[in-house]
């Protein structure tokens, strides 16, 4: 279980130094200071491991689809192409509900 605190206080003061030093709108700045806290929360081995599987599992899914869709059994690299993009897609779809 991931149960380590965020210290939004350093989250505040890294929006207010980037702000300050680039110029960048709250917005940008809020984006990139939210990342910041995912990929910290990344480095906690049993959180990172459900985004592993779900991002796996976004591929699996998709490849199942697209083989079922196309009739494919066999996969070029066009198809894996068009199959990760899709898995990407479901992916951040399901991130963003």
């Amino acid at each position: 279980m991931l149960d380590q605190k965020v210290n939004f206080n350093g989250i505040v003061e890294t929006i207010e130094k980037v702000n300050s030093q680039n110029g960048e709108s709250i917005k940008q700045t809020i984006i990139g200071a939210s990342f910041l806290v995912i990929a910290k929360a990344l480095k906690n081995e049993e959180y990172r491991a459900t985004w592993r599987a779900n991002l796996a599992m976004s591929y699996v899914d998709a490849e199942k689809a697209y083989r079922e869709t196309n009739g494919k059994t066999v996969l070029n690299q066009g198809d894996k192409l068009a199959v990760a993009n899709l898995a990407a897609e479901n992916f951040l779809t399901l991130l963003c509900s």
